[in-house]
């Protein structure tokens, strides 16, 4: 697995719908993520909509706290652009290409009726919270799969389910963003687009059976 830090205008175009997006902030909320499971911190979707000229825009979904122009101040699901993110986002920030086979699994519009369930879901601070510690406090009681509130990377780990991205038995209410970016679905090399050089740890290194695939 390799890392390459690079200008974000140089890759705009490749930029595909599925792909993730990744942070490493200097909140509170992302310190405890940091300290408790690693980075990255949070995860957005990207997707490209076409806009009033029909020009392509890359746009991010996640479930995150943002005061947009012009909007009231919402802690949920929610679109913003990734140029704007670049501009303001006090930290790191990656490109997660989905490898190959993932890809083929992403049908544009029916991703956008996947994500039209989600959009305007309140934040889970409570499992954010949990898998913030994961790695310091045993997980000891269950969680039950619910999407009513979602973090952020349960918010991806919901849609690439329902695409058949991730496997059914897979629980997104129990997984933090490093555990989602460990999973074998991203291509051998990611990108840098904002900060100090800074590699992701297990990136891509954690297999998953996929529902395409049978034992022998």
């Amino acid at each position: 697995m390799s890392m390459l830090k690079v200008r974000y205008k140089k890759v705009r175009s490749e930029l595909r719908p599925g792909d993730v997006v990744g942070f490493n902030g200097r909140g509170p909320v992302s310190w405890l993520i940091r300290k408790g499971a690693g980075i990255p911190t949070h995860l957005a979707l990207v997707v490209t909509p076409l806009d009033s000229t029909h020009q392509q825009r890359v746009q991010l979904i996640e479930s995150t706290s943002l005061s947009l122009p012009g909007k009231k101040r919402f802690i949920g699901v929610q679109r913003t652009y990734l140029s704007d993110r670049l501009m303001t986002y006090k930290g790191e920030m990656w490109w997660f290409p989905l490898s190959k086979w993932a890809k083929a699994l992403i049908n544009g519009c029916v991703m956008e009726d996947v994500l039209g369930k989600y959009e305007g879901v309140k934040y889970d601070f409570w499992q954010a919270f949990r898998e913030g510690w994961s790695k310091v406090l045993p997980r000891l009681f269950p969680v039950s799969e619910s999407a009513n509130h979602v973090y952020c990377s349960e918010l991806v780990a919901f849609v690439f389910k329902e695409l058949g991205v991730l496997p059914e038995k897979l629980n997104p209410s129990c997984i933090s963003p490093a555990e989602l970016i460990s999973l074998g679905i991203f291509s051998g090399t990611y990108y840098q687009l904002k900060g100090k050089s800074k590699q992701i740890p297990r990136y891509n290194t954690l297999g998953i059976v996929r529902e395409d695939e049978h034992d022998i």
